[in-house]
């Protein structure tokens, strides 16, 4: 509000979780516009896209299922790299990783952990020995296809619009 603004959309990585408290809070600005959205990570041709989705039904049991089913595989991929960084001799928990997450947990969160030890200098570091593909601990993410993605919010009422082209 202090910049201007009129409205805002929300589209957090593969959860609406911060929807619901901030529709709440835009209802109490008076004429503000509060636009529900979610950015679902997909893969096409060993590319990673993100779908963006504005204007969804937060409440549409098929999306809301399917995230559900990531956040549970992101957690389940969590756990396997740890494992395999234990195994490389590192001393590391998934219960550290995730108390770092605020919302969806990431490779990003693992990393803060290895940097904080000692075992890594840096994020660049981490990523290119540890958990990019190929990487000694890389485990593959569970994979939704950018059509997938986008029959999940045109189905939940949202429009779909590509994220980042530029880098695609």
């Amino acid at each position: 509000l202090n910049r201007g603004l009129n409205g805002i959309a929300i589209t957090d990585h593969d959860t609406m979780d911060g929807i619901e408290e901030a529709q709440a809070y835009s209802n109490t600005i008076k004429d503000f516009c509060f636009i529900p959205g979610v950015e679902l990570s997909t893969e096409f041709e060993k590319e990673e896209v993100h779908i963006l989705g504005y204007a969804i039904n937060r409440n549409y049991d098929e999306l809301n299922n399917k995230l559900e089913e990531m956040k549970n595989h992101r957690k389940t991929r969590t756990v396997r790299i740890v494992e395999k960084l234990n195994d490389l001799g590192f001393d590391i928990s998934y219960e550290e990783v995730e108390s770092l997450a605020k919302g969806v947990i990431g490779r990003p969160h693992i990393g803060e952990i290895l940097i904080s030890k000692g075992y890594a200098k840096n994020m660049q570091e981490v990523f290119n020995t540890y958990l990019k593909i190929g990487g000694a601990a890389y485990v593959p993410r569970y994979k939704l296809t950018p059509l997938e993605a986008i029959g999940l919010i045109k189905n939940a009422g949202g429009v779909p619009v590509l994220a980042h082209p530029g880098l695609i």
